[in-house]
């Protein structure tokens, strides 16, 4: 009878261990599809933050042409490049002026226009 009663007993923890087995194994896949949707964001709005950036430009250089202002500013005049930050792992390859809020957009053309134009005429 202690043999039943132990063979009983071995199979209920066996059920209950595979119970606890499947549920960590069904939370383990939750947050692996969590972490995935997370990368899956993190790429979107890097790319949702350059095409914000290359739109800010292309608007900052549609303002100079309204405003009749071409040329490129004196390289003295232009906004020095910062180093590297804390975030500049993220920028997959961009400069951090490239990606600094509060660097001018206009400046930022008309120096890279500067640039063209100084290697085209050397």
């Amino acid at each position: 009878m202690t043999i039943y009663i132990s063979i009983t007993a071995a199979k209920i923890l066996l059920q209950r261990s595979r119970k606890q087995y499947n549920k960590a194994i069904e939370q383990n896949v939750i947050l692996e599809n969590k972490i995935e949707g997370k990368n899956q964001l993190i790429i979107q709005v890097q790319r949702l933050k350059d095409e914000l950036k290359d739109m800010n430009i292309e608007l900052a250089i549609m303002k100079n042409k309204e405003d009749g202002e071409y040329g490129p500013l004196p390289m003295s005049t232009a906004a020095p490049v910062q180093k590297s930050t804390k975030y500049s792992h993220y920028t997959l390859g961009k400069t951090d002026a490239l990606l600094d809020p509060n660097s001018n957009p206009v400046k930022m053309v008309q120096e890279m226009v500067g640039r063209v134009k100084f290697s085209v005429c050397n």
